[in-house]
């Protein structure tokens, strides 16, 4: 016996149900339905015995039998409910909400470029509808270009919640509904319950949300509305998550709590079209004259395989600088790309590269990036030695004594002993100790005989390169290097293969040599011979011929950077090569006859080569230490690549199984170990690619323990741990929202297929209304029940 008790009942007991949003139920109930069940048993017995017995004597009137019948009937019945304890439960109810979910983070500002020109007129339209332009002042009217409201995703959901005075709030709150508003980004906050105070919010609100947590903002929402009826969700969204929990996942929590959820899709689907630039690196501190790189990663969206053109120029300029075109790759995958400039005025200078504008890119602000460069005169001490006056100590004496960065010394070791005072940048020997031949950069160490030099002299260039970190020439010539140092300390440094040497023969000599730059030297700035934005490698090939070149393979530490090139056969031999000898570094020549480039050019190539390798070589230790380890950026977004590079200066602490790993950590996670790739063109150099990585403070560090003979003191007395090889970045989702991307139906479509909602399309929202369930009173929570079967009237 349960029934819903009619209003008027329910006043007439005493009980007065509440009138609004808010009122009070009642129901006739049986608290004890089991008891009353029996004696219902018990009474149909009765019952059935009653009226057998006055319905069968036949003594008296049908009119005198009813009455006692029906008095013992009425007993049996009072009885009965009694004993099932009959009462009034009531529950106190209320209208159901209708949660409005806002997102409200910085996705929501992008303005897209709808594929679809209508489309795009009709988005315009509702906004200017919905939010007309604020009047100032200054312009009462709002007519001018630069007052209208962008079409942005998040004007687009105010301009329907808010458009003929929020006619869609409104209609939600006359269809017996509660109405709770909330804008949701990295976490939900409640908006105000009046409707006046919620339009002016909604007016004033801006998207501004770091982050977007559309399932942990909806789980919020749900929360704190936790024992209340919600009917159903609303949500306003691009359906971009970032960080949180899936939206469908929370969805099907909501189906579990009876409440249909119900998305409204904002924004373009269509991949947005974007270029950025990306992780910039150039050295702060340049000489004038020198090639100065540009290295950056090009990161392009929905234009794979289109070409762009990347200009370098000054920021108080609009002059190109150089500039380059290049060729997309496949979207998020990263290009990098170098742009190579030679500064001609010294001072500090602003540099900025950027790509021109594509059509309907979705945003231009990432399309550049900006470098301060101090570019300076400083000198570079050199010491050039010989054993003879060549053709090569000549013209590399002359071209460097003109030069203004370049502090030159020569030793000429047949010279006339009148000579030195004749020219105060001579010395008549080779310095003594190592500490005299700290005083330079870089050494030029031609075809010298060791036997004027004497073992000591030898021993202190070899540390002067292995122990010291410096840079030193070696010309092969003729007469002494590199045969006369086979088995002296030098050998260590010279890269070339003992066994596999030999002078050229005559046929070479008469035939001479093309070169050619190695893929591995064509975008190294000591090889740059071309004026910006040229053909280097066509330079090279055009370059006079050589004649002499020592014949000679060369070790597996050595990386060729010049060849030459035999078209007939398709032989080579090596020219130039680089190689890393403990902490210095070694430019091996296997010639003496670079002068030959000056043959109707003069000192243009010539010069440019020799003084970029001279800066290359002196640049090229990092104070002693055995390796360094760097991130380019020190934050990154969420979502982008994190690119980690370890180059050991000191080629003797490479581990010896040649692979080299760094240890990733971040508080409240496992450390990871990841390997990383030696680089294409230099041996000593190793990088890897980190991606994925959650939001957090990362530190990176080298795995060695400090073991190594990375850990001997250094001749100050500091030890050179490499475990101390660090470094620390930021993994943020400030710029992920920023970032320009295409809207994402999909979760929102997800969140109600297996839900009782449905998704609509911004222009379908009036459809809405027809789908939302019936806002009826529902009970909420329950109150003391009053009891019928012990009162008066029973």
């Amino acid at each position: 016996m349960n029934f819903e008790c009619p209003a008027w009942l329910q006043r007439w007991l005493g009980v007065a149900p509440a009138a609004g949003e808010e009122s009070v139920v009642g129901r006739i109930e049986l608290l004890r339905p089991l008891g009353a069940t029996v004696m219902l048993l018990a009474a149909a017995v009765v019952i059935a015995v009653v009226i057998r017995s006055y319905w069968g004597s036949g003594t008296a009137t049908f009119r005198k039998r009813w009455l006692p019948a029906t008095l013992r009937l009425l007993a049996v019945g009072v009885l009965t409910l009694m004993i099932g304890e009959l009462s009034l439960t009531l529950r106190r109810a209320g209208l159901p909400y209708v949660v409005v979910l806002l997102d409200d983070s910085d996705s929501m500002n992008i303005v897209d470029r709808y594929a679809d020109e209508q489309q795009r007129q009709a988005v315009a339209a509702k906004v200017a509808k919905g939010l007309p332009p604020k009047t100032t002042p200054d312009s009462p009217t709002a007519s001018s270009a630069a007052s209208e409201t962008p079409a942005s995703r998040w004007n687009l959901a105010r301009a329907l919640l808010l458009e003929k005075e929020a006619a869609f709030l409104r209609r939600l709150a006359e269809q017996s509904y509660r109405l709770q508003t909330f804008t949701l980004s990295d976490s939900a906050r409640r908006l105000p319950d009046d409707l006046p105070e919620l339009r002016k919010s909604l007016t004033d609100a801006k998207a501004t949300g770091p982050a977007t947590r559309l399932g942990d903002g909806l789980r919020a929402a749900l929360d704190e509305l936790r024992g209340r009826p919600i009917a159903a969700v609303v949500l306003f969204s691009d359906g971009v998550n970032t960080a949180g929990s899936a939206l469908p996942d929370v969805a099907a929590l909501a189906a579990e709590r009876n409440t249909a959820v119900f998305t409204v899709g904002l924004g373009e689907t269509k991949k947005a079209i974007d270029v950025e630039i990306a992780e910039l690196k150039v050295r702060d501190r340049v000489t004038i004259n020198d090639p100065v790189s540009f290295d950056f990663n090009v990161l392009g969206r929905g234009v794979e395989g289109k070409k762009v053109k990347v200009t370098l120029r000054s920021a108080d300029s609009k002059t190109p600088l150089t500039e380059k075109e290049i060729k997309l790759g496949p979207d998020e995958a990263g290009q990098a790309v170098r742009l190579t400039y030679r500064p001609t005025q010294t001072g500090a200078f602003r540099y900025l590269v950027e790509i021109a504008p594509l059509p309907d890119e979705a945003t231009l602000t990432n399309n550049q990036a900006e470098a301060a460069v101090d570019v300076r005169t400083d000198q570079i001490a050199v010491l050039l030695v010989e054993s003879y006056p060549s053709f090569e100590f000549r013209y590399l004496k002359q071209m460097l004594s003109r030069d203004s960065t370049v502090k030159l010394t020569s030793v000429l070791q047949e010279a006339d002993p009148d000579y030195p005072r004749t020219d105060p940048s001579v010395m008549t020997v080779f310095p003594v100790t190592l500490e005299e031949l700290l005083k330079y950069d870089v050494v030029i160490f031609g075809d010298v005989d060791p036997d004027f030099l004497g073992p000591a002299a030898i021993g202190h260039l070899r540390d002067y390169v292995l122990e010291k970190g410096r840079g030193v020439v070696f010309a092969a010539g003729p007469r002494y290097l590199p045969q006369a140092y086979r088995g002296t300390p030098l050998a260590e440094l010279l890269p070339i293969d003992w066994n596999k040497s030999e002078p050229p023969d005559a046929a070479a000599k008469r035939r001479g040599a093309t070169i050619r730059l190695t893929p591995a030297a064509v975008e190294e700035p000591i090889f740059q011979l071309a004026d910006d934005g040229g053909d280097t490698q066509t330079v090279w090939q055009n370059l006079p011929p050589l004649y002499w070149v020592w014949r000679a393979d060369l070790r597996k530490t050595a990386q060729v950077m010049v060849e030459t090139y035999d078209a007939t056969d398709g032989s080579t031999r090596p020219v130039i090569a680089l190689q890393r000898a403990g902490r210095g570094i070694v430019l091996y020549h296997a010639t003496d006859e670079t002068w030959r480039w000056r043959f109707r050019l003069g000192d243009a190539y010539f010069a440019r080569y020799w003084v970029q390798a001279l800066r290359y070589l002196c640049l090229s230790h990092d104070g002693g230490r055995p390796a360094v380890l760097r991130v380019a950026d020190d934050q990154y977004e969420l979502g982008k690549p994190v690119v980690v590079e370890v180059r050991y200066q000191d080629e003797r602490y490479l581990p010896d199984d040649g692979e080299v790993e760094v240890i990733v950590e971040t508080d409240g996670r496992p450390n990871r170990t990841v390997k990383l790739a030696p680089r294409r063109n230099l041996r000593n150099v190793f990088e890897t690619t980190l991606s994925g990585l959650p939001e957090g403070k990362y530190r990176v560090r080298l795995t060695d323990d400090g073991t190594s003979a990375a850990a001997t003191p250094d001749e100050s007395g500091a030890k050179n741990d490499v475990t101390t090889v660090r470094d620390e970045f930021v993994v943020a989702a400030a710029r992920a929202e920023s970032f320009p991307i295409e809207a994402d139906f999909t979760s929102l479509r997800e969140a109600v297929a297996e839900q009782r909602g449905e998704f609509f399309a911004w222009n379908q929202v009036d459809g809405l209304f027809d789908k939302l369930p019936r806002g009826k009173l529902s009970p909420t929570e329950p109150l003391p029940p009053v009891p019928l079967w012990n009162q008066w009237y029973s």
